[in-house]
């Protein structure tokens, strides 16, 4: 059977693409600590993104998982691995238990983030914070996007 677009479909309907794709969805959790936010952790590995094409952001959330807000870090950043901003949290909105997300107010929005242009060519993503925090619950967060 042959569907849509040229596709080959077996009795079961699933979808076999007769050519390599040109894009790739990913969907990575991380955990950045308070004590060591200055540290980038890396959520999608550049060696994740080939040659030529770039990880784009598409939606993010982030959930500080427990009651203690963080102090003394002024902001946490997710940037592309070549350490260009997409979406900057205040730490303001690093309260305890606080679900952040794209629908958050008060956040800095790239235009890598907000056009959709994504990070840099073969740069994965990560989470950085501008100091190591004196208290905080660990932050989570998750990235969903595309690499082309």
């Amino acid at each position: 059977n042959v569907g849509r677009s040229g596709q080959s479909t077996d009795l079961l309907g699933s979808v076999k693409v007769n050519t390599a794709p040109t894009v790739a969805t990913f969907f990575k959790t991380c955990t950045i600590t308070s004590a060591a936010a200055a540290t980038p952790v890396n959520c999608l590995a550049a060696a994740d993104v080939p040659a030529a094409l770039s990880a784009k952001l598409g939606h993010w959330h982030a959930k500080v998982n427990g009651g203690t807000a963080w102090s003394v870090t002024t902001t946490c950043t997710i940037e592309d691995t070549a350490g260009n901003d997409l979406v900057v949290i205040p730490v303001a909105a690093l309260t305890g238990n606080n679900f952040i997300s794209n629908h958050t107010a008060a956040l800095t929005y790239a235009d890598r983030y907000a056009l959709g242009t994504g990070g840099a060519a073969d740069a994965g993503l990560q989470i950085v914070c501008d100091a190591n925090g004196a208290t905080g619950s660990d932050l989570v967060i998750v990235l969903m996007g595309t690499v082309q």
